[in-house]
Parts: C-alpha cells; sequence; structure tokens
C-alpha cells in the first residue's frame, strides 16, 4: 500500500442545519453534490486502479461516485459514524436542555447515549475497521482510497498521530481529506 485517502463525504442537509448525523442514512444535498464537483481535481492523482473503500452510507457512496466515477468499491460498515441514537438529526439549540443531552455532553468520549454508542465505541469500532484494512492491502502496491466520515477521521488520524486535538480540529471539511503515506520509514499525512 503506497497512500490512504480518508476523505470525508460532501455536505448533506444534517450538515448545513448543524445536526448531529450519525446512523441516519442520508443522501447529499443538491448543494453538497455541487460542492463536491469542484473538489475532483484534489484527487487528480488517484487512480481509477486503486482500492475503494466506503462505510457502505448513501452520502459515503455517493460522494466516491461523484469524485471517482463508477468505480468498484467494498463497503467496511465499521467506518461508519457515530450513532447518536435519540439526538439523531438534532441541535444542540434543540437539546441543549434534555438532561440525557446534558449528561452525555460532560463526556462525550465515555458516556454511552441511550440507544446509541459513546465516542469510546465508535472508536472501537472504526480502528478495528481500519486496522482490517491495512492489514489486507499492506502488501498490495496501489493507494488506498476510503470514503467515510469526519468522527471516523477524526478517531484514525488521532489514534495514529496524537496530536491530542479536539474532534473539530482534526476533521476535514466535506469533501476535503487527510492523505497518509505509507511509502517512508515513519508514516506522515498531509491534509487536502
Amino acid at each position: 500500500m503506497k497512500r490512504v485517502f480518508l476523505i470525508r463525504h460532501g455536505e448533506t442537509m444534517a450538515n448545513i442545519k448543524h445536526q448531529y448525523c450519525g446512523s441516519s442514512d442520508l443522501s447529499l444535498s443538491d448543494e453538497g453534490k455541487e460542492k463536491l464537483k469542484d473538489l475532483i481535481s484534489l484527487y487528480d492523482d488517484v487512480s481509477k486502479g486503486s482500492i475503494f473503500i466506503t462505510s457502505g452510507m448513501k452520502r459515503a457512496n455517493e460522494s466516491l461516485n461523484i469524485l471517482f466515477g463508477d468505480v468498484k468499491k467494498e463497503e467496511y460498515p465499521g467506518l461508519k459514524e457515530m450513532d447518536f441514537g435519540p439526538f439523531e438529526l438534532k441541535t444542540y439549540e434543540e437539546l441543549k436542555d434534555d438532561k440525557e443531552y446534558q449528561l452525555w455532553i460532560q463526556d462525550t468520549f465515555n458516556n454511552k447515549i441511550k440507544g446509541g454508542e459513546s465516542f469510546a465505541i465508535q472508536r472501537k469500532r472504526v480502528l478495528s475497521a481500519y486496522d482490517e484494512i491495512i492489514q489486507k492491502y499492506k502488501n498490495i502496491d496501489k493507494d488506498v482510497i476510503i470514503l467515510a466520515h469526519g468522527g471516523t477521521i477524526f478517531h484514525i488520524i488521532d489514534n495514529l498521530f496524537k496530536e491530542g486535538k479536539y474532534v473539530y480540529e482534526i476533521q476535514p471539511a466535506s469533501g476535503h481529506a487527510y492523505v497518509i503515506d505509507y511509502t517512508k520509514e515513519k508514516i506522515f499525512y498531509e491534509k487536502r
């Protein structure tokens, strides 16, 4: 494996409305589709012979298709975004007075949402899926292109590079990516 591209899917209406959106299987918004088309040139160096992987969610699959066309892909459900349970598709403003929400935001990493996940549960799931991908393709001389989610990308980058940044400081903007280079002695990344 040469490089791993961790690309965040395009915008959905939930992103535009600042709603918690994890397990809801939403399509891209019309605006999100148009913005992705403007980013295609960011990935001119990606070969159609690369290995393409998504979380299997609509927004990731649609983003892959817009950026790279109709390519063969694998789906890894372990790469899905966090399940926000009853907080799904709600905003901070809608939730700020909810006692369960207040408890959760005191320690989002460890506190599990009833009917959903904690960041710790999501992290374990995501890192397990990522490790499976790395093990499967480590001896293949191709790039691996992963279309996933902000939280998913955060956990991978935070685990690999231990920079101690908060989730919103790490996750890339919609359609943008981290490119991890595995060809050197020490892995490193660039942001696109």
